[in-house]
């Protein structure tokens, strides 16, 4: 199948399916483009190496692909990922580099703790105590964090059977340094999470999803989502750069958006206040046509909440000249 890509004209081998995708068919994965005439019904899980157009709608479906995804129909209580293999990357980065802070926060903490005690003996058994009574209550947060991140990675669709098992040490070294309380084994996985980090190399070609219209989904992009249609109702959509909808008269009610660089909606939330958050960063743009009560900006770490109506809304961090 032709396609122009960063302005070059690329063939990818392609697979074709005429009709609907249901169980009897069953779920499809390969390396090239993949094109559907039909609908993907419920149940379904679609994994391919290039780009996927569906002409049809997609229900209660997971579709994966390293290249665009081009719905023309109906997203309903589905999972779209494009550029899967640059998040799972980009996942496991981050969650490494989570437990590298953790890690020091946790040695920070000892070390304040040691000099709080001037000259005091503390024991081997006291020192594990105390080890032990950090992770447990002051670091209780960030450990759960590191342990449901983890929990998520591994069930993961493609992930390397090699590098699921190098996360698989790191969570082993966290488990015996909570149950041991050796506070050495926090330089021990020091090491191995930096050797991991270093490893690590992912491609960041940008990736796109076109959908009509969505519901009760979630979208998750490495460059941009467009919405063409009617809009979105209950769905989560994160894209690395913009998400925009392209109609005037679309409409944007409940879940979350996130975009790093832009987002652009024409109506969104409702009169009856349904609760709907657009969330970039401080050098990102919010535009709205129309923004309804209960409608959440969030910039990085800055939130605002708009409590009545709001024409031609466009928002973001003023920047000293």
């Amino acid at each position: 199948m032709p396609r122009i890509k960063n302005d070059s004209i690329c063939v990818f081998p392609t697979y074709k399916v005429k009709g609907d995708i249901d169980k009897k068919i069953g779920n499809i994965e390969y390396n090239g483009s993949i094109y559907i005439e039909g609908n993907v019904l419920e149940g379904i899980k679609i994994i391919a190496g290039k780009e996927i157009i569906i002409k049809g709608n997609v229900n209660q479906s997971e579709i994966y692909s390293n290249s665009d995804i081009n719905v023309s129909g109906n997203v309903i209580g589905s999972n779209l990922v494009v550029g899967a293999e640059t998040i799972i990357y980009m996942s496991i980065y981050n969650y490494l580099n989570d437990i590298k802070d953790y890690l020091l926060k946790l040695y920070k903490a000892l070390t304040e703790i040691i000099h709080s005690k001037n000259n005091e003996q503390i024991t081997l058994d006291k020192f594990s105590k105390i080890f032990k009574i950090l992770i447990i209550s002051k670091f209780k947060n960030e450990k759960d964090k590191i342990n449901e991140t983890y929990n998520n990675l591994i069930n993961l669709p493609k992930i390397d059977l090699n590098l699921k098992k190098q996360l698989q040490t790191v969570q082993n070294q966290l488990q015996s340094m909570e149950i041991s309380g050796d506070a050495n084994l926090i330089n021990n996985a020091m090491k191995y999470v930096d050797s991991l980090l270093q490893n690590i190399a992912f491609d960041m070609s940008p990736a796109n999803i076109y959908v009509m219209y969505c519901q009760n989904s979630n979208i998750i992009s490495t460059n941009n989502v467009e919405i063409l249609g009617s809009g979105c109702y209950n769905t989560n959509i994160n894209a690395e750069n913009s998400v925009i909808f392209k109609q005037t008269t679309s409409v944007l009610r409940g879940g979350k958006i996130e975009a790093k660089k832009y987002i652009k909606v024409s109506e969104v939330g409702s009169t009856l206040g349904v609760t709907t958050t657009l969330k970039t960063t401080k050098e990102g743009v919010i535009e709205a046509d129309v923004a309804y009560q209960n409608t959440i900006l969030i910039f990085d770490e800055i939130k605002f909440k708009i409590d009545e109506p709001v024409k031609k809304l466009k928002a973001y961090i003023k920047r000293e000249s």
